[in-house]
């Protein structure tokens, strides 16, 4: 099945004037894809585009309500042509137990040969690029720890994320310490899997300081990695009984395994903040979203949100030193900006409720360079829940930019709530200076 997509811009029709200075009119999206156009089995509110991953010409939409909140993942690739489009690849087998698999595509990882789907209760299930045939992405592994006494709850299903032969997989739901009642603890790891082969590894548990354990930390609830460096969020943290202020770690990889390098946390304990609701990591810098106000430094009306930047080497070797809080240009239109955060090189895409923005890293510092306002659906009423997920994505060498937003709530031409991905597409050119 193919969807007609709108070509790129070329970097002809922009450069001049206004190379640098882009507006949202500028850099328009390529395709909306909802649920409805891939999937003929109807259904509403079944969760597609609450997962988003993209990798060169491959793209995962996941849709963890769908069967009966058994879930789906829905398996995209790019094709080049007279036409560009979308095609479905496959919907992922559900391997293992299939019938007893629940939520499967909650969270998604895509890198190289690599693509893997959380679920809620069976662990998180991996496939191959060329597993069963050219390009089939067949079922590959399935990681998942057995239930023991002091680690009551195994459930990996809070994120995951992959880099080379690195897979970091949050399980903010593990009961590893007990802290009083059994039920409910959550205090959370990260577990570290390396690639031998065909085949991945238990390599390392991270459990949170023994300083900052606290029953529903959720460490693991977010987690990004590169190369040697892995940022995990703790959006649900306490501080001193105020609810959900949130913290992040960053954590790097050397000789004697991962170990925590910086804890970051805002500077005042504001409820409901959520930092490090979204986390992501480039070797050099850590994005890390903010839901409430704008960060440490520039207040905003509350549930405006910011991103905030951490570099590796501000205020001295492997400091990670905050180097500034992204602001959106339009603050009074959007909610929970930072909601979302995809990077690839010097290039970052936030999402919000109302729109997407991308950012360029360029001349020491950020600056807004698109910004996209999200579609507007029959019945403007409902509930929005676009930018709850987003990715970034590099193609053809490096030559074109993706960017997609996922919604969940958006509707189609029927009035149906699907939910829809949004791709975005730029021409690398007009970032000639914005990949490491």
């Amino acid at each position: 099945m193919k969807f007609a997509v709108k070509p790129w811009l070329g970097v002809g029709l922009l450069c001049g004037t206004l190379c640098g200075q882009l507006s949202a009119q500028d850099l328009l999206p390529t395709d909306e894809i909802f649920r409805s156009d891939i999937d003929l089995v109807p259904g509403t509110d079944q969760g597609f585009g609450n997962a988003l991953a993209i990798s060169g010409d491959f793209a995962m939409v996941g849709a963890s309500l769908n069967l009966g909140q058994d879930g789906q993942v829905y398996l995209l690739r790019y094709e080049e042509g007279p036409a560009p489009n979308w095609s479905l690849v496959k919907t992922l087998e559900r391997a293992a137990e299939p019938n007893l698999i629940r939520r499967l595509g909650a969270r998604l990882a895509l890198d190289g040969e690599w693509l893997a789907a959380t679920s809620s209760n069976a662990g998180t299930f991996l496939y191959r690029r060329n597993a069963g045939g050219s390009n089939n992405w067949g079922f590959s592994q399935r990681l998942a720890l057995e239930d023991s006494d002091d680690r009551r709850d195994r459930e990996l299903d809070n994120d995951v994320s992959i880099s080379g032969d690195w897979m970091a997989v949050g399980a903010g739901r593990v009961d590893w310490l007990d802290l009083g009642p059994t039920d409910g603890n959550d205090v959370g790891q990260v577990l570290l899997y390396q690639l031998e082969g065909a085949t991945w590894t238990l390599r390392q548990v991270l459990e949170m300081p023994p300083s900052d354990v606290q029953r529903l930390a959720g460490f693991g609830e977010r987690v990004s990695i590169s190369g040697d460096v892995l940022a995990v969020g703790l959006p649900s943290y306490n501080v001193e009984g105020v609810n959900e202020v949130g913290q992040a770690y960053i954590y790097q990889n050397g000789p004697g395994g991962w170990t925590l390098r910086r804890t970051l946390a805002r500077s005042d304990s504001l409820s409901n903040a959520r930092f490090g609701a979204a986390v992501a990591a480039t070797t050099s810098y850590v994005a890390v979203g903010d839901l409430q106000g704008g960060g440490d430094e520039t207040p905003l009306v509350s549930n405006d949100g910011s991103i905030l930047i951490f570099e590796r080497n501000l205020g001295g070797v492997d400091n990670w030193g905050q180097s500034i809080n992204l602001l959106p240009s339009q603050p009074e239109f959007i909610g929970s900006f930072g909601l979302s955060v995809g990077v690839v090189g010097n290039l970052l895409w936030a999402g919000a409720q109302d729109a997407g923005y991308l950012f360029s890293r360029r001349n020491g510092g950020w600056e807004e360079v698109d910004r996209n306002p999200a579609p507007i659906f029959p019945d403007p009423s409902n509930t929005r829940e676009y930018g709850v997920s987003a990715a970034l994505a590099v193609r053809q060498g490096g030559r074109q930019i993706l960017a997609v937003a996922g919604d969940p709530t958006a509707e189609d031409s029927t009035d149906t709530r699907t939910g829809a991905a949004f791709f975005y597409g730029y021409d690398d050119l007009l970032f000639a200076d914005s990949f490491e």
